[in-house]
C-alpha cells in the first residue's frame, strides 16, 4: 500500500523549516529497480486536506495509486510546502521590478529573488538526502508547479538540465 512520510528540513537560517512530504508508491520496496522522482512545489496542496490552501488536494496520492494499479509504473514524489507570502520570494529567482502601486504586496517589499537559494537548497539538502535513503532514478528526476510554482520548475530545468530531466 501507498503512504507518505512528512519531514521537517532546516531552511534559510536555523530557526527556519519546511514541512516536506513524501509520497511512497505501492511495493517500492519489492522491487529490484530504481523508481523516478517527481518534485513537486506548493506541497501542502499534495496530500492532506487539512493543509490544502483550498481546503482540496491536487489528489496526487489518488492519481499515483490508480496509475499503479492500471499500468504498474511507480513513482516517488517530494512534495514541499510554501509559505504564504513568501512563496513569491522563493519561487522568483529574480526580484520583481514593476510599479507597486500595481501590486497586492507591501510597496516596501519587492518579492521574488530567492529562487536561487531555494533551487540550492533542493539540490544540496533535500535530493541528498531521499536519494540516499530511497531507490531514486538519478536520471529521471523531474520538477512541476502551478502559476509560480511552474515558474521555479521552469528556471530550474533552465539552469539545472543535468538535475531535472523533465519539467511540468
Amino acid at each position: 500500500m501507498s503512504h507518505i512520510e512528512v519531514y521537517q528540513f532546516p531552511f534559510d537560517g536555523e530557526n527556519q523549516s519546511k514541512t516536506v512530504s513524501f509520497y511512497l508508491p505501492e511495493n517500492w520496496d519489492c522491487a529490484n529497480k530504481t523508481i523516478p522522482l517527481l518534485v513537486m512545489h506548493d506541497g501542502h496542496n499534495l496530500f492532506f486536506k487539512s493543509q490544502s490552501a483550498f481546503g482540496e488536494t491536487w489528489k496526487v496520492k489518488e492519481t499515483l495509486d490508480e496509475l499503479y494499479q492500471t499500468t504498474n509504473q511507480q513513482l516517488f514524489v517530494i512534495g514541499i510546502a510554501a509559505p504564504s507570502i513568501a512563496r513569491f520570494d522563493e519561487y522568483s529567482p529574480f526580484p520583481l521590478s514593476c510599479d507597486p502601486r500595481y501590486l497586492s504586496f507591501q510597496p516596501d517589499h519587492l518579492p521574488g529573488g530567492k529562487g536561487n537559494d531555494y533551487l540550492k537548497w533542493i539540490r544540496l539538502v533535500i535530493l541528498p538526502f531521499f536519494l540516499s535513503k530511497y531507490p531514486i532514478d538519478s536520471k529521471r528526476i523531474y520538477m512541476a508547479g502551478s502559476s509560480m510554482g511552474g515558474f521555479i520548475s521552469l528556471y530550474a530545468g533552465y539552469k539545472y538540465p543535468n538535475v531535472f530531466s523533465k519539467i511540468g
